[in-house]
């Protein structure tokens, strides 16, 4: 029997269906987005996808605990925020350089993956 435990990383409720079938011992092959949570993201930190504003031009972002990366669609326009602050809208790109980077391309990547997913999940 699995022990209760507190969850630290950003999981999104795409991550239900794989930690479920991870739980269960099931092996589960997924053409989505979500991931089992019990193992380790390989990206280091987890960073679950957001679309902010939905649209002909979307706003998308990335989230991890600590901090929440915006953009444009295409890329410009990129912001970074952090959660725990007192001023969250707030631009803290310049004080971290390697997260805004790191979740810069990690963001952008996933967005430009979601959207291959619309055309490969097709059947």
């Amino acid at each position: 029997m699995l022990q209760p435990r507190v969850i630290e990383a950003a999981v999104g409720l795409a991550d239900l269906l794989p930690t479920v079938a991870g739980m269960a011992g099931m092996p589960f092959t997924n053409g989505a987005m979500g991931r089992d949570i019990q193992q380790p993201a390989p990206e280091g930190e987890r960073v679950v996808p957001l679309v902010l504003r939905e649209g002909t031009f979307p706003v998308i972002g990335g989230v991890t605990k600590d901090f929440l990366l915006q953009m444009q669609h295409d890329g410009s326009g990129a912001t970074l925020h952090d959660l725990a602050s007192n001023t969250p809208r707030e631009d803290v790109a310049q004080e971290h350089p390697q997260e805004f980077e790191r979740l810069l391309e990690l963001t952008r990547g996933m967005h430009e993956g979601a959207r291959l997913m619309l055309y490969r999940n097709v059947r």
